[in-house]
């Protein structure tokens, strides 16, 4: 039976919640959306510089390697834990503005991966009814993004920016209408307009256009999340936290080659 209501997979990045003023202002933005009409799903990064002082901490404490194995595995569970703070504080957020929601991590999702710690894939989400059940009684799941388990059950990270990865396959498994990731700029350029204004807005690009891995390369966009959509086509939109605009996302061109 077809349903009445559209889904929306909202992912923010790190740069999106660069300080606790963030949450209400996303909070906000979540709330306005969300109606009888238009379901919601977000998936969350951590908190801008989070990961990167988590890397720094087992840096400083790191000495001996004899157990490295042990050692990369602690640090994917200690990295895990910067999601799973901003999902929990964006939700608390969200039922303060009497919003029904509910963070789930990717144990809880079932999110299945495989590969090595810090650099893993998702094979599968054997849970995702969890998601469909809470988003049909009108209520938004938070997402932890950039994280699985293993076949071992152990948590693994899936490489550095990689909530947009989540979110895509989430979108895919959820069958959103659309997927959009919301970064601190307003879509895609030709180059990182952070860093200089010699750039050109893209408006939108097939999911194999070279100009996109490119971007891929440069760290700008999430060459998985990429690799996934090509695979597992979802119209996906990159879109600035000020406002809806942005670049969107078209299926494969055939006349061009990923």
């Amino acid at each position: 039976m077809k349903r009445k209501y559209s889904i929306l997979v909202n992912k923010f990045g790190g740069s999106c919640l660069d300080h606790y003023n963030a949450l209400t202002k996303i909070a906000n933005a979540i709330a306005s959306k969300q109606s009888e009409w238009i379901r919601q799903c977000i998936v969350v990064s951590a908190f801008k510089g989070a990961t990167e002082h988590l890397i720094s901490s087992t840096e400083n404490i790191i000495g001996n390697n004899k157990f490295k194995t042990q050692i990369i595995r602690e640090k994917d569970r200690l990295l895990s834990t910067g999601e799973l703070i901003s999902a929990s504080l964006l939700t608390i957020a969200l039922l303060g503005k009497g919003i029904k929601a509910k963070s789930f991590s990717a144990r809880q999702l079932g999110i299945k991966t495989q590969g090595p710690h810090g650099n893993s894939n998702i094979t599968s989400v054997d849970n995702i009814m969890l998601l469909n059940d809470f988003i049909g009684n009108n209520g938004v799941p938070v997402v932890t993004g950039f994280q699985g388990i293993n076949e071992a059950n152990d948590v693994t990270t899936l490489g550095r920016n990689s909530s947009d990865y989540s979110a895509v396959v989430i979108a895919h498994h959820i069958n959103a209408d659309s997927c959009n990731l919301y970064k601190d700029v307003e879509g895609l350029y030709t180059g990182d307009p952070r860093l200089t204004s010699n750039v050109n807005k893209i408006n939108e690009l097939p999911v194999n256009h070279p100009l996109l891995w490119t971007l891929g390369e440069k760290g700008i966009l999430c060459k998985k999340a990429l690799a996934y959509l090509n695979e597992n086509y979802i119209k996906t939109n990159i879109l600035g936290i000020n406002n809806d605009t942005g670049t969107t996302l078209l299926p494969k061109d055939p006349q061009l080659s990923a």
